[in-house]
């Protein structure tokens, strides 16, 4: 009987052992299951997906060569990213995935984002890494909840969408800021080797997201890989061979573009640090401005989704503090730092601080398994109750996310005022179809991205002039004009068909966007 307890007893242990690890199989498929919902909508996010999609589309052409205006056929300012031939105005890396992507898949909108919903898929699974990582495998659990807050974080899942300003771009950046403490991690620990190289390139490749942002990971993953016990040389040396690697691997790029396009990197780098110090293009915000959006960027009841966060940020610092627990404390600095450094610059956007949501998960996993660990060391009725109440906040908020997340919808276009998007499609595709050289003008409310994007030529906003008319058709190009339900520019229009110059032009008429409910993109 006695052997049969015990038995009885290890295979429940073992089955306990092994929950985190479906937890996480739940996750990856839930997660999944989210993000390519939300990344199969048939329409480019104006701003600033279709930005992104067209370069990444245009790269698939000339990998090294990133152009927004593939051919320009009018003058333009190489200072307006929004009308520029040569596009440096992000990095290169989430543009060359993406341009694998459309190479291998087609240029479907999906295609756009399978590499988010990968890599999004990656970050589940690694945030569950981390925890062991961190904490060994008596916090599996902590894993499982980070993972699966991860997975439902609506906004990861915006991100993916391509609905949201900065897109895939800020994906690719949490993504690799993740792998950076990671690899500052397994750095830790001897033998240090090539991980200490890994975590040179992994911010590297970070930088190549996003540029000088990506640094402030920096402070987490010296904290994180400062050994007290090696000494300053020691750490001294691991950490040049780490600089060393970021170096080979982020340079090379800023050397290529500044010596082959020099007016155009350094207008670019200037405006970068710009974003510092103004509130550039009207994206001004108070202080408060990353703080208030907490409940819109985990989801769930609001005040709920707070006291959770809190509870685990403002617990975790204090344990930190009072027990010197570095992992701890470099999980609070990847929490706050974003919040805080962001707070401080002129230039606010919503997702800028995405890099901090593995760190947050992190952190709830972490407090739930402590408290537990507390109570089971401890049973007094403090340490009972505020598991009780840290596992209430943390059920209700998942389920409340969840909810939300099986709910939203993705298919209404936003930033859509003029053209139904699906006539606006089909119609572009069938000009791409079209063989010789086009050009299409009087294209409204900034759809000129996604014009060339679908119809793979040159788009214009404006309605040319006669001169500039004659001269297209004498070099052989097939003009298009879109012709909106408004009558935008008719009478431009009507001169140029008094003066005998539209017979070879193909008017497209398009009907105006469809009734639907208002879905402003940040809260979709």
């Amino acid at each position: 009987m006695k052997q049969g307890a015990q038995s009885s007893m290890k295979g429940g242990e073992a089955i306990w052992a092994k929950l985190p690890l479906v937890v996480l199989i739940l996750a990856l498929v839930v997660g999944g299951y989210l993000r390519l919902d939300a990344a199969s909508h048939p329409y480019l996010g104006q701003w600033d997906e279709a930005y992104h999609a067209l370069v990444a589309k245009n790269l698939t052409e000339h990998p090294l060569t990133p152009t927004l205006y593939d051919e320009p056929l009018q003058d333009y300012d190489y200072r307006e990213w929004r009308g520029n031939h040569i596009w440096l105005h992000k990095p290169p890396l989430p543009l060359w995935m993406m341009a694998i992507s459309i190479r291998l898949f087609g240029d479907g909108e999906l295609s756009v984002r399978l590499p988010s919903v990968a890599l999004g898929l990656l970050m589940i699974g690694l945030s569950y890494a981390m925890a062991g990582r961190l904490w060994g495998a008596q916090y599996r659990w902590a894993g499982a909840i980070a993972a699966v807050m991860v997975a439902l974080n609506p906004l990861l899942i915006r991100l993916t969408s391509g609905t949201i300003p900065t897109d895939h771009i800020d994906t690719h950046t949490a993504f690799f800021a993740l792998l950076a403490v990671f690899a500052a991690l397994r750095a830790a620990q001897p033998p240090r080797g090539r991980w200490i190289y890994a975590l040179g390139a992994m911010l590297g490749l970070a930088f190549l997201c996003k540029s000088l942002a990506t640094l402030i990971i920096v402070p987490v993953c010296l904290v994180v890989v400062w050994s007290v016990e090696q000494g300053w040389a020691r750490n001294a040396l691991h950490l040049a061979k780490a600089a060393i690697t970021f170096l080979v691997v982020a340079l090379p790029w800023q050397i290529y573009s500044a010596s082959r396009w020099p007016g155009e990197y350094e207008w670019e780098s200037s405006y970068t640090l710009d974003h510092l110090f103004k509130a550039i293009e009207g994206h001004a915000q108070p202080v408060s401005y990353y703080f208030s959006l907490i409940p819109t960027h985990y989801g769930g009841i609001a005040w709920m989704t707070v006291v959770l966060i809190a509870a685990a940020v403002v617990g975790a610092a204090v344990w930190a503090v009072s027990t010197g627990a570095r992992n701890i404390g470099a999980l609070v600095l990847w929490a706050a730092l974003p919040y805080v450094f962001f707070s401080l610059v002129g230039t606010k956007l919503n997702a800028y601080v995405a890099p901090t949501i593995p760190a947050v998960a992190l952190l709830i996993g972490w407090a739930v398994v402590r408290l537990a660990r507390w109570r089971s060391q401890s049973p007094r009725p403090l340490s009972t109750a505020a598991l009780v109440v840290l596992l209430l906040l943390l059920t209700f908020h998942a389920g409340a996310v969840t909810a939300e997340r099986f709910e939203a919808d993705y298919d209404p276009c936003p930033w859509n005022m003029v053209y139904d998007h699906i006539a606006f499609r089909t119609e572009l595709k069938r000009i791409a179809r079209t063989p010789g050289r086009k050009v299409i003008f009087n294209v409204d409310d900034w759809k000129e991205i996604q014009a060339m994007y679908y119809a793979r030529c040159p788009a214009y906003p404006h309605v040319p002039s006669a001169d500039q008319l004659r001269d297209l058709q004498g070099r052989g190009f097939k003009v298009y004009f879109l012709l909106d339900a408004f009558g935008r520019n008719q009478e431009k229009i009507t001169d140029l068909h008094q003066a005998g110059l539209l017979e070879e032009v193909q008017g497209i008429r398009l009907p105006g966007p469809r009734p639907g409910p208002p879905v402003h993109p940040y809260y979709n």
